[in-house]
């Protein structure tokens, strides 16, 4: 039985940013926090914003008004300049629709959400009162789903392993977890030879320990 020594990592990690520019309003999480899919992490000032919806709404309640008052003046019956004017009111209030959701939809874009359930990996020094742009200050997260603990494994042994293999992991903690392999990667060039990269599969309780090292025995 071969020992390989290893580490936990998140195979999958994204970063989120701003679609806009603006000040950071606030920051809801911090490094090493277990997110949820749907979870604001930080939001940008929407004073503003809020006021531009309260314009569009008191618009848009003004043109819809209008549209009734014209619809009981005008009644069932309608000649071609009724018709007409009745037709504008209408594209007046559709356009107005449209301006609320535009709004609504400007406001949403000042909260960062995470798309994933994972863990904060780093908030890039994001800071509440900074100015920001759409480039900068992204927050990282690993997605819980994607934690694999990884060896690199010599050409002269990876042929004897298999998709499925199961095995023992053992952290530097001495908690000893049950894996299997899930990935054989491409070769890679290790420090003095040719290695392939192997994944194993691991259970929801290793969350949290991303960069926990160890050792697997196969």
């Amino acid at each position: 039985m071969n020992k390989f020594k290893g580490r936990v990592i998140a195979s999958k990690i994204i970063k989120l940013k701003f679609s806009q520019s603006g000040v950071v309003g606030l920051i809801k999480v911090a490094v090493g926090q277990k997110v949820s899919k749907g979870q604001t992490l930080a939001t940008l000032d929407n004073k503003l914003e809020q006021i531009n919806l309260e314009v569009e709404l008191a618009d848009y309640r003004r043109m819809r008004a209008e549209f009734d008052r014209l619809t009981r003046t005008v009644g069932a019956v309608e000649n071609d300049d009724e018709k007409t004017k009745k037709e504008i009111a209408q594209a007046k209030l559709d356009v107005s629709v449209k301006e609320v959701e535009k709004r609504e939809l400007i406001k949403r874009q000042t909260d960062l959400v995470s798309p994933i359930n994972g863990i904060v990996l780093d908030t890039n020094g994001l800071t509440a009162g900074m100015n920001i742009t759409p480039s900068g200050f992204p927050i990282e997260i690993a997605d819980i789903d994607s934690l694999v603990f990884e060896i690199q494994v010599p050409e002269t042994e990876v042929y004897r392993l298999r998709r499925g293999q199961k095995a023992t992991i053992k952290l530097i903690n001495g908690e000893k977890i049950k894996g299997e392999i899930i990935l054989i990667g491409p070769k890679g060039k290790g420090k003095d030879e040719i290695v392939f990269p192997v994944r194993f599969k691991l259970p929801a309780s290793i969350l949290g320990k991303i960069g926990t090292t160890g050792e697997v025995e196969i």
